[in-house]
């Protein structure tokens, strides 16, 4: 088992073993990263969210950062490990390894101009994406389809945000209540 706080690398297996592949769940002002996996290969048309196989030396927190930047164009950090497990596709068997993600700022180059950003809200102009990528609210999760693997990272994701927002409401009606 892999532990992802000590960034210990994996090794990638031989055909026919498991294969380890990392995921990058970005969260940013309340929405979630999301594509559409490709024409062509395994899974063509399902929603996905960014992430790939580790390479050799490659520890999966790492290559959630890598597989993002790679296919969104956005540079985030790990905050922590949302969901680990195994899964067997028909194509092959995966370990895949779900990172809780957190955006930093755009690469200079994506940013908007200042006149284009007027006509772009404030999330999309702080958080341009590439390829197939989109921010999409969390409550719209359930309703696009995701390789079943993914079904259960998206329920711990939709529990976290549930069990941050119930917090964010009790404080908030405690501070009301507390002011004269």
């Amino acid at each position: 088992m892999i532990d992802p706080a000590t960034e210990r690398s994996v090794a990638v297996p031989a055909s026919g073993d498991v294969v380890p592949i990392a995921v990058a769940v970005v969260l940013h002002e309340g929405r979630v990263l999301v594509g559409t996996r490709g024409q062509g290969g395994p899974l063509a048309g399902y929603a996905e969210f960014p992430g790939g196989k580790c390479q050799p030396g490659e520890s999966p927190a790492a290559c959630a950062v890598r597989e993002c930047r790679e296919e969104s164009g956005l540079d985030v950090e790990v905050v922590g490990l949302l969901d680990e497990r195994s899964w067997d596709y028909p194509h092959g068997r995966v370990q895949l390894h779900f990172f809780h993600c957190r955006l930093l700022a755009p690469p200079p180059a994506s940013r908007p101009s200042t006149a284009a950003s007027a006509a772009i809200p404030a999330s999309a102009a702080a958080a341009p994406v590439s390829g197939s990528f989109a921010w999409r609210e969390l409550a719209a999760l359930r309703a696009l389809q995701f390789p079943e693997a993914n079904h259960r990272a998206i329920e711990l994701l939709l529990a976290e945000a549930q069990r941050l927002s119930e917090t964010a409401i009790r404080q908030a009606s405690s501070r009301s209540q507390e002011s004269p």
